[in-house]
């Protein structure tokens, strides 16, 4: 549950991540399912793809998300920064202003 909360923030497929840490779509699936188990090294390598500690993974998800959310926070203000910076992210029928100077 909670590594599917913060793949989901990153927005990032499960074979998205599971090419990040090596491993194959459908353990990534289970592991989120709680049908299959992961082990310690498999934790830590899925926690750092996601911007958080391992020990976060295996936490009551009312604890966990915020940490989660806290970790990744920074990644998605820089991406929305950059989104910004090369137009993207503006509503609809806006144009980036350009800088004059005055």
């Amino acid at each position: 549950m909670n590594l599917k909360y913060g793949r989901t923030l990153l927005g990032l497929t499960q074979e998205q991540l599971a090419e990040r840490v090596n491993v194959d779509r459908s353990l990534v699936g289970a592991i989120e399912r709680g049908t299959s188990g992961a082990s310690i090294d498999s934790l830590v390598t899925l926690g750092a793809a996601i911007h958080v500690p391992a020990h976060v993974l295996i936490m009551p998800p009312a604890e966990a998300h915020p940490l989660i959310l806290a970790g990744i926070q920074p990644l998605l203000q820089k991406a929305q920064i950059d989104g910004l910076i090369e137009g993207k992210n503006l509503p609809a029928g806006k144009k980036r202003k350009r800088y004059t100077g005055l």
